[in-house]
């Protein structure tokens, strides 16, 4: 089994919102020089329309210890809001709490 990798889960999420009559648009980006800027200009769009943002977070060393205590390694999180900046600071949900991730 295992965690659903970006394309599959963006089949999956399409078809079951189809299914209930829901309209959505997802966006997979591919990693290049410019997808850190590409990214952040798209969650930025997204949070000012109040449109949720659904992120992976494969293998990164800065999320696996997070200050709460949880290890945010190989997860899925909802982006709500993002600060401005050089550094963003993202507001996700997951496990039905809040919590500040930097970018």
């Amino acid at each position: 089994m295992g965690i659903l990798g970006p394309g599959r889960s963006k089949r999956g999420v399409l078809a079951y919102a189809r299914s209930k009559g829901i309209s959505l648009a997802a966006h997979k980006l591919h990693k290049d020089r410019d997808s850190r800027r590409r990214a952040l200009d798209e969650i930025r769009r997204a949070v000012a329309q109040n449109k949720p943002v659904a992120m992976i977070i494969h293998f990164n060393k800065r999320q696996k210890k997070h200050a709460s205590g949880n290890c945010f390694e190989k997860h899925w999180v909802t982006i709500t809001g993002i600060s401005d900046g050089d550094s963003p600071v993202l507001t996700v949900a997951s496990w039905n709490r809040v919590f500040a991730l930097d970018f």
